[in-house]
């Protein structure tokens, strides 16, 4: 019966023992989970859906907005302390590549102000 001592072995030999131990128990930089990349259409609710999934999902995304498209805001999404919200809170780690699109709110008066 041949015993292991980490001691005894050769720093690459420990490297790569800390790599398989990392790898089995699911940590360390072996274990990075990648961005997805939600592209959205020209389309408020299509936001709101991206957003929503970028914050559930548990891992960093790049959101990309449709080029030149104006995303006119008019509904009330939520409220926080800083008072009605258009879109959802953000809580992850969220890229958005506005690609010249432009997110507003609708001037329109019978539309909530938020």
């Amino acid at each position: 019966m041949t015993t292991y001592h980490p001691h005894s072995a050769s720093k690459p030999q420990r490297r790569l023992l800390a790599i398989l131990i990392s790898q089995a128990l699911g940590v360390g930089a072996f274990n990075s989970v990648q961005a997805d990349t939600i592209n959205v259409p020209c389309d408020v609710n299509a936001l709101i859906n991206a957003i929503d999934t970028a914050n559930g999902n548990g891992q960093a995304d790049v959101i990309n907005l449709d080029g030149d498209c104006t995303y006119t805001l008019t509904e009330i999404n939520n409220t926080t302390d800083d008072g009605n919200n258009g879109l959802p809170s953000i809580t992850s780690t969220v890229t958005i590549n506005g690609n010249d699109a432009t997110i507003e709110r609708s001037s329109e008066p019978d539309i909530p102000k938020f």
